[in-house]
Order: C-alpha cells, then structure tokens, then sequence
C-alpha cells in the first residue's frame, strides 16, 4: 500500500499501528531483557541493565489484543456479516494455509523422529478442524 493510500483510507488509524508496534516491542523486550516471573520464579535475569523496565512488557499481550478487537471491530462496522466473514476469510485463510502446509512439508522432510506428520492430520488442519476430526 502506498503512502497516499494509506493516508487517504479513512477507516485506517495510524495511531493505532504505532501503539500495536510499542506493546510488541514491549513484550520482545520483556523476552529478551527480563527472564524470572515467567520461569516458574527462577530468578534469573537475561540482561540486567534492562529488567526493571523490561519486567513490565509482558503487558504488551493485553494491549496489543485489546487493539486488534477494536480493529477488527471497526472493520465490519460498515459491512454485512456476510461480507465481513468473507473479508476475515479471505485475509486469514491464505496465509494459515500456506504456513500449515510450509510446516507440514519441513516435517515430513526434516521431522526425522522427533516429530511425526501424516497427510490425514495435513488435511485435518486443512479445514481447521484437527480437534474434532483428531481420530485420523
């Protein structure tokens, strides 16, 4: 998307981008600088100069969460549920197939026997329904 495109896209909020990239920042900080509460209370600390800031990051999931519900949200405010679901669909649906199939091809080829794959679980996932169809 360009630059006037995105600027002229009335139901983009740019400020929002901008806070969902500050709440993912804070929880990389927080996985690179802060290492203790998360570990079952192991006191230990990745990079010390950095915890007493990067302590709170794991605040970022709330946030960042919070944000997308509201995108999401404001997405479908001027659409039909019809038209909604097919526009999440069409966006999600691609991309977690093509990183199913990516992750079943490098474990079929590079799983060896640490990790088993079949073409039933392959297809399983294919309707995002490997719970109810586990049996395979």
């Amino acid at each position: 998307m360009s630059e006037a495109t995105y600027r002229s896209d009335p139901s983009r909020v740019p400020g929002l981008d901008l806070l969902r990239l500050v709440a993912v920042a804070a929880v990389v900080l927080y996985h690179y600088g802060f290492w203790g509460p998360a570990s079952n209370g192991v006191p230990q600390v990745a990079l010390p100069y950095l915890a007493s800031y990067a302590q709170y990051g794991f605040l970022g999931v709330p946030i960042f969460f919070t944000i997308s519900g509201f995108v999401i949200a404001y997405s479908g405010e001027s659409r039909t549920p019809v038209g909604f679901a097919i526009a999440r669909f069409s966006r999600i649906y691609p991309t977690f197939l093509f990183c199913m199939t990516l992750t079943f091809a490098t474990i079929l080829l590079l799983g060896g026997t640490n990790f088993d794959v079949s073409f039933a679980q392959w297809l399983a996932n294919l309707f995002v329904a490997a719970p109810a169809l586990a049996g395979c």
